[in-house]
């Protein structure tokens, strides 16, 4: 018994069909998760292109760093919520020894907000946040385990944001 040419033919058909239509499918439905990450990249560039921040370290001492942020892009900053930290800090020095100590400071304490280059600042129990065009002062204190800040030390601090947005500076601890 042999299959006749009609009888292949049309299974061969068949396949190819299948096969076609397996594989446009496939391409059509990578497309629309190409087209969704492309969406969703476009929305997060545009949410942190937003948000500029600078960072000033404005003194540094044995046992401590005063910092200041500055907002100047149009997204507003938000530090805190009730207890709990926003954003962080990420200090690094060279101790005494010549060894790098790094750590990360969510128990920094905002000192002031106020609106950039004047006079005018807010009650920072209740301005929790940095607005477009606004700057905090930051004071943030060594670990208790932490060995002292020796002078001529290079200090680098950076400032991450909720949201991603970030602003690194470095200073030296003065004699």
């Amino acid at each position: 018994m042999s299959l006749s040419i009609p009888m292949i033919s049309s299974m061969l058909l068949t396949f190819t069909v299948v096969i076609t239509l397996s594989c446009s499918l496939f391409i059509l439905i990578e497309w629309f998760e190409l087209m969704n990450l492309m969406n969703s990249i476009e929305s997060y560039n545009e949410e942190h292109l937003n948000t500029i921040l600078v960072v000033e370290i404005t003194g540094i001492n044995s046992n401590g760093i005063n910092v200041t942020i500055r907002n100047i892009g149009s997204q507003t900053v938000f530090l805190r919520r009730d207890s709990f930290s926003w954003c962080s800090f990420i200090v690094s020095y060279r101790d005494s020894n010549g060894v790098w100590r790094s750590f990360l400071s969510d128990n920094y304490e905002i000192v002031t907000i106020r609106i950039c280059n004047s006079n005018i600042s807010f009650n920072v129990s209740k301005h929790k946040y940095i607005s477009p065009n606004e700057e905090a002062l930051f004071k943030i204190n060594l670990p208790s385990n932490y060995p002292p800040i020796p002078p001529n030390s290079v200090v680098v601090v950076a400032f991450a944001s909720r949201n991603g947005a970030y602003a690194i500076s470095k200073g030296v601890r003065s004699t």
